[in-house]
């Protein structure tokens, strides 16, 4: 994950959190958090509590289904769509993202409708009937 200093500094603890389709690997939601100099630390349990209630919040349904998968963040890319292998539940870059960065694009993701408005949320159109 390229990430930038800010008036911050650089970050010192990038966690990257991938919601997935368990029955396809499709992924529906990329959470990013960024630890800087003087934060609180954040642990992998954290992030993924945070990218499922941000999920569901947006959503408004049950995402308590979803696989999670932890990604080291210098394996993860702004702009790339990705899938999970699956059963190896490995991250597999298919593609540039359908969104173009910064823009706002609805997604329809299992019957899941939401407007987002960062690039960190890939496109995945599947569905499973999971509501």
């Amino acid at each position: 994950m390229a990430t930038t200093s800010s008036t911050f500094g650089e970050p010192i603890s990038p966690k990257v959190c991938v919601i997935y389709d368990p029955a396809n690997g499709g992924v529906i939601h990329t959470h990013e958090v960024l630890t800087f100099p003087g934060g609180r630390q954040v642990t992998d349990a954290d992030t993924e509590a945070e990218g499922l209630a941000v999920l569901a919040r947006r959503t408004g349904k049950d995402v308590a289904g979803f696989g999670v998968l932890h990604v080291p963040a210098r394996e993860y890319q702004r702009g790339v769509r990705y899938g999970v292998e699956l059963p190896s539940r490995r991250l597999i870059a298919e593609g540039p993202t359908a969104v173009p960065q910064g823009s706002s694009e609805v997604n329809d993701v299992n019957g899941l409708v939401f407007e987002d408005e960062f690039e960190n949320i890939n496109k995945s159109i599947v569905r499973s009937g999971r509501r």
